[in-house]
């Protein structure tokens, strides 16, 4: 891959794989160095696939397979436990509601999470979502479905 196309991708996607692993990992230093590794990697492969959504969706593999790494090497690969940390998500608009918010997506597992994240706030059909995780289209629908649940139900329950 030659510089300007190297650059082009980083322009285009590092925004929003920041965006994605802040998500997963819920700390701005560790995704600020993950989507480092992320773009090293990108570098050291090559070529990525000339289709915008088919680069997207080959970031957002590598992008997950770093947090997966992350956890690993913290020790927290099982069901790892994120903890509330006082900082602001990034376009929220009240503390309150993004404490709720991020503790109900700690209720979820590292892979809903994402799958929500590709889905809701990044627009990915069900089917770029599934070649992203490396799942089935119905496995990834099915999740999407059970996490938004969980969550409605935690919000009505939290609300009340």
């Amino acid at each position: 891959m030659d510089k300007s196309a190297f650059t082009s991708l980083y322009d285009t996607f590092s925004g929003r794989i920041y965006g994605y692993i802040y998500w997963v990992t819920r700390n701005r230093e560790s995704a600020r160095d993950i989507v480092q590794t992320v773009f090293v990697k990108a570098w050291k492969h090559g070529n990525p696939p000339e289709d915008e959504s088919e680069a997207g969706a080959w970031l957002y593999a590598i992008a997950r397979n770093a947090c997966t790494d992350h956890f690993r090497r913290c020790g927290r690969h099982r069901r790892f436990k994120l903890r509330y940390q006082r900082e602001r998500v990034p376009q929220a608009h009240n503390h309150a509601e993004d404490h709720l918010v991020w503790t109900l997506l700690e209720g979820l597992s590292k892979k809903q999470r994402s799958m929500v994240y590709l889905h809701i706030r990044e627009g990915y059909s069900y089917g770029e979502v599934a070649r992203m995780m490396g799942m089935k289209e119905t496995a990834v629908r099915v999740s999407v479905f059970r996490a938004l649940r969980r969550l409605r139900e935690g919000v009505g329950r939290d609300l009340r």
